[in-house]
């Protein structure tokens, strides 16, 4: 026998948790001095009016071990194995609380705790399909089985990976007017649109203010704490990165540029508008995060955990939530273009093959060569490169990062500058060609000697952090 247990963020209905014989245990809702069990002694609507009524949200706690132990020792007295469902660990230590739980009944063998990596919907669709399951007689190994992570499942990643590598090769197929400027020209008119609109509803949440505080208040002693230099770094490893510094995407789309008009002026533009929706990404995710009261240094799970949590539990979260995923969508598709734009681009000019030809061969070996990332989440889990909980991921990051982001960018530096590449001359032909704005002369010192020595100062510190610091 099976009993199903979940807490109380499952935001089940009594008729629903009394078909299934689901059993709930409550968390804390703190609201200003008063703490409460929630769905034992304070209902959503007093939570909903509490919070409309103070213009903010209150705050939550995991259930106490006293009660997760008093709801699960009856279960497990009556011989039952138990199926106990956790709002995101990202969220709430309400897991940690039933594990131990367990441990402290000596009976983790008896009782599965289940992350949910969801909340309110998305835990409560969970719950009452092992509810579902449990009555058509599943054993708990079998519920437990059903609700693993995306990652364990590397079939289900690769098809995945094949589809958006295929999908985004067929845009490239296309052509540069034909496939990749009139996609992405849509999608980044459709991408800023849906970011604006997701930025005034995140603006406007109930104590979305201290989280614009948060994100545009400088606080220096913080900066302080942290390091200066590590700040400095951060900064500039990003911008590196967002820009696609190093590995010539950069390059490529600006070959592609009328030579009516100067490079300075679009690059001028490009750096700015990537500013610009760096800023606006930051007033989606920021607000939202203080809003609901959830920490804004999540990392990836703080896209693909937590904000959809908390899009569940906004008014019209479905809504938001899509728009959100098709910005997302929209994001990783024009870069991912972008990315192989640059690799058919060189294979044509180093092959003289055709652009067909070029996609055929890139799509198998990208292909083969994602295959290490996504194993690298389950079958070489133990492969642990750069240290305890590391993985390939983190080493292919490295490998682009660290190394040829910057060194790709000292390289095209010195080539465009010194005597032994272009040459500062050809270089400054090549990008004062047309109309627009010059590049200034007055930089020749900075960017032939200065920038260099920054850059390699940017990949110094990168393995310092890495491996030392």
């Amino acid at each position: 026998m099976v009993k199903i247990i979940s807490d109380s963020t499952c935001d089940l209905s009594k008729e629903i948790v009394d078909r299934y014989n689901i059993d709930i245990v409550p968390l804390h809702v703190l609201m200003g001095d008063n703490e409460y069990e929630d769905g034992v002694n304070i209902t959503p609507d007093e939570i909903f009016a509490w919070s409309d009524a103070n213009k903010t949200t209150p705050k939550t706690s995991a259930p106490s071990m006293e009660s997760v132990i008093e709801t699960f020792k009856p279960c497990i007295e009556k011989g039952y194995d138990i199926v106990a469902f956790a709002i995101s660990e990202d969220m709430s230590t309400s897991a940690n609380v039933m594990r131990l739980a367990a441990q402290e009944l000596n009976a983790e063998d008896k009782i599965k705790v289940i992350d949910s990596a969801n909340l309110s919907t998305g835990i409560g669709h969970q719950v009452v399909e092992a509810a579902i399951m449990a009555q058509h007689g599943k054993n708990a190994d079998e519920i437990a089985g059903v609700f693993g992570n995306l990652m364990e499942k590397p079939g289900l990643m690769t098809i995945c990976m094949i589809l958006v590598v295929a999908v985004c090769f067929g845009i490239v197929c296309m052509g540069l007017q034909k496939g990749v400027e009139k996609i992405t020209k849509k999608m980044m008119i459709l991408l800023l649109a849906l970011m604006v609109i997701l930025a005034i509803r995140s603006a406007t949440l109930p104590g979305a203010g201290e989280g614009i505080r948060f994100y545009l208040l400088p606080d220096f002693k913080k900066a302080a704490e942290s390091g200066l230099k590590e700040v400095i770094f951060a900064a500039m490893g990003q911008s590196f990165f967002t820009l696609s510094l190093g590995i010539g995407a950069i390059a490529i789309f600006g070959s592609y540029i009328d030579k009516k008009r100067r490079l300075t002026g679009e690059a001028v533009c490009v750096t700015v508008l990537d500013t610009c929706v760096a800023l606006i990404a930051g007033m989606i995710i920021f607000p939202a995060c203080f809003a609901f009261g959830v920490q804004p240094d999540s990392g990836p799970s703080l896209i693909f955990i937590t904000l959809p949590n908390i899009f569940n539990s906004m008014s019209g979260g479905r809504i938001w939530g899509t728009l959100f995923f098709l910005c997302m969508l929209f994001a990783a598709a024009s870069t991912v273009i972008a990315v192989f734009e640059n690799i058919i681009a060189f294979a044509m000019d180093l092959t003289n093959c055709s652009r067909a030809k070029a996609v055929v061969i890139n799509l198998i070996a990208i292909v083969i060569l994602s295959l290490p990332c996504i194993l690298g989440f389950n079958v070489l889990s133990g492969f642990q490169p750069l240290g305890a909980g590391s993985n390939v991921l983190d080493l292919e990051d490295f490998i682009v990062s660290n190394n040829l982001l910057p060194l790709g960018s000292l390289v095209y530096l010195l080539f465009c500058t010194s005597r032994y590449g272009w040459g500062w001359k050809k270089f400054c032909e090549e990008a004062n060609a047309g109309e627009g704005i010059k590049f200034p002369k007055w930089t020749r010192i900075y960017v032939s000697y200065i920038l260099p020595l920054i850059v390699l100062f940017i990949f110094v510190q990168g393995y310092w952090s890495k491996f030392v610091g």
